[in-house]
C-alpha cells in the first residue's frame, strides 16, 4: 500500500484494512494521508497527553504460515515515533511487541520486557522497517535500515515472555507532541517456510 491512489485526508474511509483504535473513521483519531513529500503517505503527529492519531492496519488474525511485513518510515529531526503489533485485529488484548523511535536517531524493542535490544536509525530520510514473522515456527526477526536488529519467540507480547500466537494488526501511534512521522509503501506477503535456522 504506497497511498498513491488515496485522496488527501482521512485514511479509514477510504480502505477496509486500515482503521483506528476505536473503530471511528475519519475524525481526528484516523490517520491522515498527506503529499508533504511529494508523494501520497501516512502521516501521525502527535499532540501532549498522546494521540490523538491511532491508526490500525488489519492483517487477518492469522494463526499459521510466515509472512514478510515492512514499510517505509522518516521522522523529522528531534521528533519520535512509534509502533506496535497487535496478536488480535481487536486492540487492546494483546500488545505483541512495542518499537520507540527516539528524536536522536536511536529506538528500543520492547518484548519480553522493555528494552530487549536498541538501534539506530537515519533522520529526515526513509529508512525501511522490515519484520520477518513465522507463525508456524513462533519466531520475529526484526530489521531496521536493512540491518538485523533482534529475534524472539513470537508468541511473546512486550512486557511478558507468554502469550497468543497470532498476527493481529499494526498499530501506529504518537506518544506525545514530541512525535511525527510519515509512513509510505507498507508491504504484507506470505513467503515459503523456511529451513531450520533461516530467517529470510
Amino acid at each position: 500500500d504506497n497511498f498513491d491512489s488515496y485522496t488527501i485526508g482521512a485514511l479509514g474511509p477510504q480502505a477496509a484494512h486500515w482503521t483506528t483504535w476505536t473503530g471511528t473513521e475519519g475524525g481526528p483519531e484516523d490517520g491522515a494521508i498527506s503529499d508533504d513529500l511529494g508523494n501520497n503517505a501516512l502521516y501521525l503527529e502527535g499532540q501532549a497527553g498522546g494521540g490523538p492519531q491511532d491508526v490500525l492496519m488489519l492483517l487477518g488474525n492469522r494463526t499459521s504460515g510466515a509472512y514478510s511485513l515492512e514499510w517505509r518510515v522518516v521522522e523529522p529531526p528531534g521528533l519520535g515515533a512509534y509502533y506496535n503489533i497487535q496478536h488480535f485485529e481487536t486492540p487492546a488484548t494483546e500488545w505483541a511487541f512495542e518499537i520507540n523511535f527516539s528524536g536522536d536517531g536511536t529506538g528500543q524493542v520492547d518484548a519480553g520486557n522493555a528494552g530487549l535490544d536498541a538501534f539506530s536509525f537515519p533522520l529526515d530520510a526513509f529508512f525501511k522497517v522490515r519484520h520477518v514473522i513465522h507463525v508456524d515456527n513462533d519466531r520475529i526477526y526484526l530489521f531496521i535500515n536493512g540491518k538485523f536488529v533482534h529475534s524472539w519467540p513470537f508468541s511473546w507480547q512486550a512486557d511478558a515472555t507468554s502469550g497468543t500466537n497470532q498476527l493481529g494488526a499494526v498499530n501506529f501511534w504518537t506518544r506525545d507532541q514530541n512525535d511525527a512521522y510519515y509512513v509510505d509503501d507498507v508491504v504484507f506477503n506470505e513467503i515459503p517456510s523456511p529451513e531450520a535456522g533461516q530467517y529470510c
